[in-house]
């Protein structure tokens, strides 16, 4: 008789899955277009809802009109006309609506005026007559309720 010797057998490997991983990137355009869908509903229900705001403004466009301007003058405060308007350099300019100005007799620098050319500020960084100035001023001119765009 003979004897055979059998071998053990090895033991199966284990089938190979796939780990789970991390699925962030895949997710991230949902992710993208749920913030999306929340932004547009927060932009038409709230902020674009016609109940949020005073009066009827349901078929209106909300204008303002801005107006930048380099304007100003230089010169020396020859004099104090009323408490509204001064003389510089012989000409009468009246104090703009806001001005923080309280200027004197004998007072020199460049001033800046509004768009209808009243006084408005002093700059402070004037330096003489050939100084250049890097301040802008803005004015708001017009705000208002239009039916159409570009209506005055």
């Amino acid at each position: 008789m003979e004897t055979t010797v059998k071998s053990p057998k090895a033991a199966p490997k284990p089938k190979a899955t796939k780990s789970a991983g991390f699925k962030g990137v895949k997710a991230a355009w949902l992710v993208m277009v749920v913030c999306f869908v929340i932004a547009f509903c927060f932009y038409k229900f709230v902020l674009g809802n016609p109940e949020n705001f005073q009066g009827d403004t349901s078929d209106t466009i909300t204008t303002m009109d801005i107006v930048v301007t380099r304007d100003a003058v230089e010169g020396t405060v020859d004099e104090e006309i009323d408490e509204d308007t001064i003389a510089i350099d012989g000409t009468e300019y009246e104090y703009a609506y806001g001005a923080d100005l309280e200027l004197a007799v004998n007072d020199s620098g460049r001033y800046f005026l509004t768009i209808d050319g009243k006084l408005f500020a002093e700059d402070e960084d004037y330096e003489g007559e050939d100084a250049t100035s890097s301040k802008n001023y803005g004015f708001v001119t017009k705000m208002g309720i239009s039916t159409e765009f570009g209506e005055e």
